[in-house]
């Protein structure tokens, strides 16, 4: 029960981690229930189940000068991540050994 002195004695961090777990139980039980009824549903009106199933997971589409800018910017990003890499070795290399 909640009001077990377990509970008022445990740990407040352990508490919240066991609360968060219960809730992600509750979301997922909910989910498993929201796609059956979506399955039953599409045997009547398969149309309707279709654009409830849409509704929460969208397609995306896009189109290949999308594609090459997303690209492009993957890129740029590496390229200043490399730069950044030969930056630190120099700034290694540079160290003097004090004696």
């Amino acid at each position: 029960m909640p009001d077990d002195p377990f509970f008022e004695e445990m740990d407040e961090y352990m508490w919240v981690w066991m609360y968060q777990s219960w809730l992600q139980d509750q979301k997922d039980l909910h989910k498993d229930y929201k796609d059956y009824a979506l399955f039953l549903g599409s045997f009547f009106n398969s149309e309707a189940a279709q654009e409830m199933a849409k509704r929460d997971n969208p397609d995306y589409e896009s189109t290949d000068e999308e594609m090459e800018e997303a690209t492009d910017v993957v890129r740029k990003v590496r390229e200043v991540a490399e730069q950044r890499n030969k930056v630190d070795e120099f700034r290694h290399r540079r160290r003097r050994v004090q004696r």
